[in-house]
């Protein structure tokens, strides 16, 4: 969450508790690894007569909950209000650049307020387990120079140049003798093909968790795929938040905020769902796919004008 944002919470939070009810959010570590799980606390001060209903599981920001720990409860009375605290826990994770600020919002009254947010330090992209089996890069062997290999090399592309020059010559005067023109075959465009992808995961089980991985997993690739061999970035190699940075550098395309954040919502969901074991309700993984769709007719309409 961007600092700037924090301002006007804070201040919506503050008005909240002069009016006599106190929200506030508590995890059980402030340092985790990008896609950890940790267990997180809603807190509000209240009394008996006052309509509470906590946040649902799903995504607010860089913060995803996950499940439920455990039923909501009644914690020890706040003295400084004179009310009792309600409790409600959740298992969750979340994502973001070194650093995040989190929080969720609260029905109060029929009323959504927000939590007082807290920062929440993400130090790296590589897990703890995973990290211990890095190693340092080993130098690279001297190797002498392997003059037989380049001979037949050479070798060998003298003969296809040669082969491709006879059935070439062998082809044309074929079509010469029946006065045929060579037969036309339609270039399959990146856009193409992602569109076609797109549309063979309209008939995928999204009520089957092990079915919905392999969608998010496609239309991840989908998208990646799309964007590396048309705007020429290295997009399968980055991180969600180095693509982000690389699409906002292209001087040719213009796209909008809204956009971008869409994007960004959606490798995160499907970062998720691979990393995080988060199975999205169907709704959500439909509004993804569309999503991406959007995004890709976008960038070609911007690469190519006449289409």
């Amino acid at each position: 969450m961007k600092p700037f944002r924090i301002f006007p919470l804070l201040i919506i939070s503050c008005l909240f508790q002069v009016q006599g009810q106190k929200l506030w959010i508590s995890a059980s570590k402030d340092t985790i690894q990008i896609g950890e799980q940790f267990t997180l606390s809603v807190h509000v001060a209240h009394d008996n007569a006052t309509e509470i209903v906590f946040p649902k599981l799903g995504q607010f920001e860089d913060l995803v909950l996950v499940s439920f720990d455990k039923e909501a409860y009644w914690a020890e009375e706040d003295r400084q209000l004179g009310q009792k605290v309600r409790v409600q826990t959740y298992i969750a994770t979340a994502f973001g650049l070194d650093s995040t600020f989190v929080q969720v919002p609260v029905e109060v009254q029929q009323k959504s307020l927000l939590t007082q947010p807290i920062k929440l330090i993400l130090p790296s992209t590589i897990a703890g387990k995973e990290k211990e089996g890095f190693k340092d890069i080993t130098p690279i062997a001297g190797f002498p120079p392997d003059y037989l290999g380049w001979i037949m090399m050479i070798v060998a592309l003298l003969f296809g140049l040669g082969l491709a020059y006879w059935l070439y010559r062998k082809y044309f005067k074929k079509v010469k003798e029946l006065g045929a023109p060579p037969e036309i075959v339609e270039e399959r465009i990146p856009f193409k093909i992602a569109m076609e992808r797109l549309d063979q995961l309209k008939s995928a089980d999204l009520a089957n968790k092990v079915a919905t991985e392999d969608y998010f997993v496609s239309l991840s690739d989908i998208l990646r795929t799309y964007i590396e061999q048309e705007i020429r970035i290295n997009a399968k190699e980055m991180t969600t938040l180095e693509l982000l940075a690389a699409l906002k550098n292209q001087k040719r395309l213009e796209l909008p905020q809204e956009m971008l954040y869409r994007i960004e919502k959606n490798l995160k969901l499907a970062d998720l769902v691979k990393f995080a074991d988060y199975f999205p309700a169907e709704v959500e993984s439909k509004e993804a796919r569309s999503d991406i769709k959007k995004s890709i007719i976008r960038i070609e309409s911007q690469i190519r004008p006449e289409f």
